[in-house]
């Protein structure tokens, strides 16, 4: 007997980072599409998913204090590049479209590069952990239900535009 193989597929983990608010607020509202994250990893997923922390970075004020949300996933990335922030500079002469990284603060030690987000249009509870995690399979059900339809694009850079 023959096995079906398209029921043997196996199915793709999905990864969250977890990023202390208001850095995780900005990024579902499309302000920001670079992280500097100080641990590395060698996973390198296409999607992941922007985790809000319990924890508030002190050092970042927020005007919107009153719609930060804290521990649940609150957008999901389009992941363009992880980079070693010294890498940066050849990542945008290689691709000219992410100019606009230039004027970011990229002191890293590692960037997380976006170059699409998916605000969630209902945050969705869930515990966070340091690093790049696994996401249930039934939490990202929901997160797929959840996550708006258009996403919010990366800023496109004057340079490409004329070139």
């Amino acid at each position: 007997m023959r096995r079906n193989r398209n029921k043997a597929k196996k199915r793709r983990k999905v990864f969250a980072i977890s990023v202390r608010q208001p850095l995780a607020h900005w990024v579902q509202r499309g302000k920001l599409f670079c992280l500097n994250q100080n641990w590395e990893t060698k996973r390198r997923p296409k999607f992941i998913a922007v985790h809000a922390s319990q924890l508030r970075s002190l050092a970042q004020p927020c005007s919107d204090e009153d719609d930060l949300v804290f521990g649940a996933i609150v957008a999901v990335a389009h992941v363009a590049a992880v980079l070693w922030h010294k890498n940066v500079g050849e990542f945008v002469g290689k691709n000219p479209t992410f100019a606009w990284l230039l004027g970011e603060s990229t002191s890293g030690p590692f960037v997380w590069v976006f170059n699409a987000v998916w605000p969630m249009v209902t945050t969705v509870p869930m515990e966070g952990y340091h690093g790049c995690f696994n996401v249930p399979t039934e939490t990202m059900r929901v997160v797929r239900q959840m996550a708006q339809r258009t996403p919010l694009r990366c800023p496109v850079s004057v340079q490409s535009k004329v070139g």
